[in-house]
């Protein structure tokens, strides 16, 4: 599915602009604060109906923004539209209304390069897990109902464990959550044994060293290595810490409390790697998502945000001719197009933004 056209009213600092955006490259160029990044992030959005960053997405004083585009699936223009207000979102798959969104986001897929990003290295287990369950998605659409449905058992469990339930009803939730776990776990291990390799060896032709990043999937806050039976593990644990959860009044057992380990040579890569090593990791792990994706015969659409000023001229090509032999469809912003040299013109349609308006094709 390749997006076409995008409109924006009342988005971030855009009044009112729309685009048409090539099926191959598109350039968005313009100083820093243009809103460059605020147009990669309604396409983010439209994508995955997730923000990119903490901030609103409408403009300040207005009542309500929208983002409406148009998709072409086999030929076939298909028109989507999101209506923003400060208590709703309605959600449009031409002129019907969508209120599941599994059904308004199948068929895209979506893989972003952001500066920002280095936070999947640098912060805590919460955004390695929240970035490990989009990039699972993002290749099984399945996997957001079992990850919600993880999520609902989980909210419920807690609520039980405040209102100290009989033991009777703390066996149903321990099943319950157990079982779900078992699924969860088991598709973040099967995509981290799949990408595990792929960033290894992209790391190591990014990097030009002898160094070795390598993924695992981390449960030690359970006790639990990668072998053992879950379930069994789960219910000794839940019996053990019994006392314990109910004093803290929330569950101390599931994935909830794993991580994706990134390690460079055995140590954190946020600690052990320079913030160049970092930002080569990040960039390792989205094109082994790419690579992953292209797999499964998935292509994405793919955002660059100022990319460009953060490697050296080899490397832009280098990563650049990775992504156009798939023919993916990809947004690049910069200050300065003289960063991004494309072998075909043809291949690349380029815009100019000024303080939030779309006014120059070059």
């Amino acid at each position: 599915m390749t997006l076409n056209e995008i409109a924006l009213k009342n988005f971030k600092n855009y009044k009112e602009e729309e685009i048409k955006l090539d099926r191959q490259i598109t350039l968005l160029c313009g100083n820093n604060g243009s809103g460059k990044t605020n147009l990669l992030e309604a396409i983010y959005y439209l994508q995955t109906l997730k923000t990119l960053r903490q901030a609103e997405l409408i403009q300040w004083g207005t009542p309500e923004g929208a983002i409406l585009a148009t998709k072409i699936e086999e030929e076939r223009p298909i028109k989507y539209s999101i209506l923003i207000s400060n208590n709703e979102r309605i959600l449009k798959i031409g002129e019907k209304s969508i209120k599941r969104v599994e059904e308004f986001l199948k068929g895209s897929s979506i893989v972003a390069f952001l500066p920002h990003h280095l936070w999947i290295i640098k912060g805590g287990p919460l955004l390695r897990r929240e970035y490990l369950d989009r990039a699972i998605f993002n290749g099984n659409f399945n996997y957001l109902h079992i990850i919600k449905e993880y999520r609902r058992i989980l909210k419920q469990r807690n609520a039980s464990i405040r209102q100290l339930v009989n033991s009777t009803d703390k066996e149903v939730w321990d099943r319950q959550l157990i079982k779900s776990a078992i699924l969860v776990i088991k598709e973040r291990q099967e995509f981290i044994k799949k990408i595990a390799p792929l960033v290894t060896e992209i790391y190591s032709s990014l990097s030009a060293t002898k160094d070795i990043l390598t993924l695992s999937y981390d449960m030690s806050r359970d006790a639990i290595v990668e072998g053992d039976d879950v379930a069994i593990q789960g219910y000794a644990k839940l019996r053990r810490i019994a006392q314990e959860e109910r004093f803290r009044q929330y569950s101390l057992w599931g994935p909830h409390r794993h991580d994706l380990k990134i390690l460079l040579n055995g140590y954190p890569l946020g600690v052990a790697g320079s913030q160049g090593g970092q930002r080569l990791g990040i960039i390792a792990l989205k094109l082994a998502e790419i690579e992953l994706l292209k797999q499964k015969g998935v292509i994405p659409l793919i955002l660059l945000d100022d990319l460009a000023s953060e490697l050296d001229p080899i490397r832009r090509s280098l990563i650049l001719s990775c992504l156009r032999g798939s023919q993916h469809q990809i947004v690049l912003t910069t200050c300065d197009p003289g960063q991004w040299a494309f072998k075909d013109a043809k291949t690349v349609t380029k815009y100019y933004i000024v303080d939030g308006k779309i006014k120059t094709i070059f």
